[in-house]
């Protein structure tokens, strides 16, 4: 071997060799072997040698500058705005190195990255810089303002889904479209489970009707699901294009944008998803047996469903879930009907507020004059134009989210000062995978963020703060591969209780054995 370890290669080869020899694998069983006085010095000698030149090469490293992962420019936009959607939509997929898709080497950007990038912005923008009036609303939809599947049935004044085969098991709130695109809640007023033994209990016996579908129930009631178990609902959400096609068949159609876990009592239960513009929404029940009609039979003469099913009395609707109006953003950057700017930030000393704070926040340290000069004229511009405030302002919104400034994890103008402001950054997207906060902020511009007292007191700080977990979600969904659970579904004739929500427990329970790790050290 040559003796260069200042080759990589090299000094692999040789780390290799000292491995196996610390191993006993080297020289084999069946050679002579040097006394261990002699191959301690030997091993010695070559791990002094490699931490030496270890030494040598790191003097001469330089931390790469490093985009954004998608999780990443996701958090640094809900941070920064307030929205709900996600800057990364439809972005190329971040190339993955042994289950990582955040390895700086990887995170590259292409034209096609840049075009989507600033389409997405250009929303992002849209809803967090807002004019017209607040499209809030919170609305509740009892069953005579549903509208019903073909195969929905009504007993004891709800509505009951019986099946999940097709559109005529659906229920949706009558005449209800999403007013802008955001985040919603979803509730339902409802209970789902099996009446079987309810009816034994009273002394009912039943009978099905001689179809296919009668014979099948009867097969399905012979194996009925546990009691104590997760029920599971669907929201799913319609386009304009898909509401004007829509009709009666083997699939429900749409898209689905939600669960919602029901138990076995009549309660309140919910969930939050992403609508677009013009999105109607509707539901079914994901556990009731997958059967062309209604899971009817006769009970004392009377038809009525048996076995398990979806009862529901009430739909609720709130949303988009905007914390204030006009949202926080706009009020920072334009105020409100003559308020002053809110959000102001405090750095050494100095009080930015407005342009100048929202600038600081996205490009996590203090911007040159020269560059909130770039901004400003970029606004001024385009009320020159003709443009209202609000539009100017979306502007420059979308073009603060394509900045090279935002979307790399350093700062990029080569500034002395810039070690306590790249530090802030790494630590904050390590233990947060988002953008720094005040705080860690104002301890970069004072200098006193370089302290290892101070460090060390600032990722306790962090690791105590909710936003870790991101952290945890992120790591261990690409250290541990949670991110592809459920991308391949188990047998349901061998694993008949595996579900959505027995899914997202197995998920869970390894995200909460990190965290609890990571937390108390």
């Amino acid at each position: 071997l040559s003796r260069d370890l200042s080759d990589p290669k090299t000094a692999i080869a040789w780390q290799d060799l000292l491995d196996l020899v610390k191993q006993n694998e080297m020289p084999p069983k069946k050679k002579s072997r040097p006394p261990a006085e002699e191959l301690a010095k030997f091993i010695g000698a070559v791990e002094t040698a490699l931490k030496h030149e270890a030494e040598k090469a790191g003097q001469k490293d330089r931390i790469a500058i490093r985009r954004l992962s998608h999780t990443a420019l996701d958090n640094t936009a809900a941070d920064l705005l307030g929205v709900s959607l996600r800057l990364s939509e439809g972005l190329p997929s971040d190339v993955e190195v042994a289950g990582f898709d955040n390895m700086a080497e990887t995170l590259g950007q292409s034209a096609e990255f840049l075009a989507l990038l600033q389409r997405n912005a250009r929303r992002l923008a849209q809803e967090a810089i807002v004019e017209g009036t607040d499209p809030r609303i919170e609305t509740r939809f009892d069953i005579s303002q549903m509208k019903p599947g073909i195969k929905v049935t009504v007993q004891d004044g709800v509505l009951v889904l019986s099946g999940s085969k097709n559109r005529g098991f659906t229920v949706e709130p009558r005449s209800f479209t999403a007013p802008s695109a955001g985040l919603y809640r979803i509730e339902i007023t409802a209970y789902e489970r099996g009446n079987q033994d309810e009816l034994r209990a009273a002394g009912k016996t039943w009978t099905h009707p001689d179809t296919k579908d009668g014979k099948r129930l009867a097969a399905v009631l012979k194996n009925p699901l546990p009691s104590e178990r997760p029920r599971t609902v669907a929201v799913m959400a319609l386009t304009p294009v898909q509401q004007a096609a829509k009709a009666t068949g083997e699939s429900t159609g749409g898209r689905r944008v939600g669960t919602i876990q029901v138990e076995a009592t009549m309660g309140i239960f919910s969930t939050e998803c992403l609508l677009e513009a013009g999105d109607s929404i509707f539901i079914y029940a994901i556990d009731t047996p997958r059967m062309q009609n209604a899971a009817l039979a006769l009970v004392d003469g009377r038809e009525m469903v048996v076995g398990e099913a979806l009862y529901l009395k009430q739909i609720g609707i709130k949303g988009p879930l905007i914390e204030a109006w006009p949202p926080l953003a706009q009020q920072s950057l334009l105020g409100a009907k003559g308020a002053k700017p809110v959000l102001p930030l405090t750095l050494h000393g100095a009080t930015f507020t407005g342009l100048r704070a929202f600038l600081t926040r996205a490009f996590r340290h203090p911007v040159s004059d020269e560059i909130a000069t770039r901004y400003e004229s970029l606004f001024q511009r385009g009320k020159k134009e003709g443009l209202s405030a609000e539009a100017a302002m979306r502007n420059v919104v979308e073009a603060v989210l394509c900045s090279p400034h935002l979307l790399y994890n350093q700062p990029l103008d080569g500034s002395a000062s810039a070690g306590p402001w790249a530090l802030a950054s790494r630590l904050s997207y390590f233990l947060w995978n988002s953008p720094p906060d005040d705080t860690l902020l104002q301890l970069a511009a004072s200098g006193e963020l370089l302290k290892p007292a101070v460090i060390e007191a600032q990722v306790r700080r962090m690791l105590a703060d909710k936003k870790v977990e991101r952290f945890v979600t992120d790591f261990t969904g690409q250290w541990l591969g949670l991110r592809k659970v459920g991308a391949m579904l188990p047998d349901p004739k061998l694993y008949p209780d595996y579900d959505p929500v027995l899914e997202a427990a197995m998920r869970r329970e390894t995200e909460e054995l990190f965290r609890t790790i990571l937390v108390e050290n």
